[in-house]
């Protein structure tokens, strides 16, 4: 098994803890970073991020108990704890990391712990090598078996990501590294958008304390290292000029790389389509943008 956590950890118990009892391995070298930043929060959060816990938790168990049984193979990947600020839908590590469980006859890493750096887009190419099939072409994934059979620490020094539409417009990039991460935003609305995060409890609570009127910088970057949970924007930080320019670079030659419309100015949606205004306080909220050109 290749168990791929960024976040998930049982509340309470130490990761170390927690593997010498289910018997799991870690890899030499390799870390972890536990979540639960957000389970200290508001008391909704609390409350329904301890229930999306162990409903995940129980999932887990019943795919790689019962479902491997008849198919023999399991790919589980395990999505963000729940639409809470700050995380879904935004390119923080508590909206992009998501935890990857594997099992498939054979796995020479099973009841193993790796730490490094893939993407959804590396399942596809590894399925087709498990199944002996050539990988078409054009696949920007790569295989995860280099680091199943112990021949690759890593198959990607960074991994990227974006958010252009969900129900308001909120364009951002990002790369991650192992050390460092760089969020770049090329929305002219410098605030958190309400209508990009589902309405819950949580939400409620953190709008009433003024969390949708914080002034969000256009640049971020985060020692992942010196401070795992992003709390600390080091992009106007002189001592870390050199690494926000290298990282600047790596993402725009990604974005060039991979034909980003981005590039190009505001991308417009196509005909038809329905988009918020940023500051919508609700996703429900039907009000929506007749003249996209008011927000070039």
């Amino acid at each position: 098994m290749l168990y791929h956590y960024n976040h998930v950890e049982h509340v309470g118990e130490l990761a170390e803890q927690r593997r010498a009892r289910n018997g799991v391995e870690r890899l030499p070298g390799h870390r972890q970073v536990g979540i639960a930043a957000f389970l200290c929060g508001v008391h909704p959060q609390r409350e329904v991020g301890l229930q999306h816990v162990d409903v995940v938790h129980r999932g887990i168990i019943a795919a790689l108990g019962v479902g491997c049984d008849v198919r023999e193979r399991a790919f589980d990947v395990l999505r963000h704890l729940g639409a809470f600020p700050d995380m879904k839908c935004t390119l923080y590590d508590s909206g992009i990391g998501v935890s990857l469980i594997l099992k498939y006859p054979g796995n020479p890493m099973a009841g193993q712990v790796c730490d490094a750096l893939v993407s959804h887009l590396d399942l596809y190419p590894t399925v087709c090598r498990l199944a002996g099939v050539p990988e078409p072409e054009g696949l920007q994934g790569a295989s995860l078996l280099p680091l199943l059979e112990g021949t690759a620490h890593e198959i990607h020094p960074y991994v990227f990501s974006e958010i252009n539409f969900h129900v308001a417009y909120e364009p951002v990039r990002c790369v991650r590294g192992q050390r460092f991460k760089y969020i770049r935003r090329y929305s002219a609305y410098d605030r958190p958008m309400p209508s990009n995060c589902d309405d819950s409890p949580a939400k409620a609570e953190c709008a009433a304390a003024g969390f949708y009127q914080r002034r969000q910088p256009a640049e971020l970057l985060f020692d992942l290292v010196c401070d795992p949970l992003e709390r600390v924007n080091l992009a106007q930080e002189l001592d870390f000029a050199a690494v926000r320019r290298q990282y600047a670079a790596i993402l725009e030659a990604w974005m060039r790389r991979t034909g980003d419309p981005l590039l190009e100015g505001t991308m417009i949606p196509p005909k038809g389509a329905l988009v918020n205004y940023p500051d919508s306080p609700s996703p429900a909220e039907k009000v929506f943008i007749e003249d996209f050109s008011e927000l070039i």
